[in-house]
């Protein structure tokens, strides 16, 4: 299926030194939308979230939002225009308060946007309220997860890369985070999240990837997964 192009990878590859991770990896995220990059541990999904925010710079291919070129662009010019990354071990500066972290995550981006700020922030998430004076690294694996994602937010996204949200966290943590994200689907924030939970991902996700050795092998909806157990089978050993 053929996605609107607001984001869009056309023929990526990828290396860390001299082994090449991604494979002409063309992918495509609908503004708005909540897309689901999903695939077996290490399939390329981390990566293809770091080459996004040029964590991992890209050898050769197009990456393009809403029709300007990024892929010659560094972390912190893709910051700039928009791109948020919230990375998969958290990274909270633990010796700093809740609100320190999330102060020191603020900024508007280039684009004028300017949505989030501190209130707000806590609004979304109140327990971070709660929290606010209290260090960082005395939080729970579940409150630093909702701390990254709230300081990345605080930076005014348009973009959201999400990589293993789920991950390491209890059942009824993990149900908190859909939430937080399906309310965050209101502000029209387009989410990328790289997943190997499948049912977190079926619960907030409207449109999936399937990355399989470094390359994209299957674009749709996520209600036509759903019903293709052959190819949910195949590439995720469902």
């Amino acid at each position: 299926m053929k996605l609107n192009n607001y984001l869009c990878l056309h023929k990526l590859n990828v290396y860390y030194g001299t082994s090449q991770i991604l494979f002409d990896l063309s992918l495509n995220a609908t503004k708005g939308k909540t897309l689901a990059l999903l695939g077996r541990n290490g399939a390329g999904k981390s990566t293809t979230l770091k080459s996004l925010i040029g964590l991992v710079p890209i050898k050769s291919g197009s990456y393009k939002i809403n029709d300007k070129n990024f892929e010659k662009l560094v972390s912190y010019e893709i910051s700039k225009q928009g791109v948020g990354y919230v990375p998969e071990d958290r990274q909270v500066f633990k010796s700093h308060t809740v609100e320190e972290n999330l102060l020191i995550g603020a900024k508007v981006n280039s684009n004028k946007k300017d949505m989030f700020h501190l209130n707000e922030i806590y609004n979304f998430f109140p327990l971070l309220k709660e929290l606010k004076g209290r260090d960082a690294g005395l939080l729970s694996g579940g409150e630093q997860q909702m701390l990254s994602i709230a300081r990345t937010l605080m930076g005014n996204p348009d973009i959201l890369l999400l990589d293993e949200p789920s991950e390491g966290l209890a059942p009824i943590i993990v149900q908190d985070i859909a939430r937080l994200i399906k309310n965050l689907q209101k502000t029209e924030v387009t989410i990328i999240i790289a997943e190997q939970n499948i049912r977190f991902c079926f619960a907030i996700a409207d449109n999936v990837a399937l990355i399989d050795k470094g390359t994209i092998v299957y674009e749709n909806t996520i209600s036509e997964l759903k019903k293709d157990t052959k190819t949910m089978k195949k590439y995720l050993a469902v």
